[in-house]
């Protein structure tokens, strides 16, 4: 059984662990770690660890599991992450890849995500990013009263 103890230390050992081991190795371990019912165990900042991992890899089978990850039943906190490193991604210039997608659908759609998750969409630089208009947006009249 993975202790909550153990969770900490093997999120913040995630952080340098593709300085030793091939990142493609890594994220294969990872692979198997978010199938179910090993998924069901995770604590939340090994969770949170691992979505950050996959985000640096930068490499298709981390893009795949994280597009898979998105498709599952997130926690609210893990989920704000993935809103919160696309929309990193966005900020650097990234508008048109995969992480583009998941901002408009989270922008796009008024009753799947609740409002913290869609107030990621409200930071500072953001008035100087453009995101591609989604054309089913609807506009939700919470967010437009912020």
């Amino acid at each position: 059984a993975i202790e909550k103890n153990d969770q900490r230390v093997t999120s913040a050992l995630l952080d340098h662990v593709t300085k030793h081991i091939n990142v493609n190795k890594v994220v294969r371990l990872l692979r198997v770690l978010l199938r179910n019912p090993r998924r069901k165990k995770l604590g939340l900042q090994l969770h949170k660890g691992i979505i950050r991992m996959l985000f640096d890899a930068k490499i298709n089978d981390a893009i795949n599991l994280l597009l898979q990850e998105w498709g599952n039943d997130l926690p609210i906190s893990v989920r704000n992450l993935m809103v919160e490193k696309c929309m990193d991604s966005a900020l650097v210039g990234n508008i048109e890849g995969w992480e583009s997608s998941i901002l408009i659908e989270v922008a796009s759609d008024k009753t799947a995500f609740d409002l913290e998750t869609k107030f990621y969409l409200f930071s500072p630089a953001v008035n100087e990013l453009v995101i591609p208009e989604a054309d089913e947006c609807e506009q939700d009249e919470a967010l437009l009263q912020f």
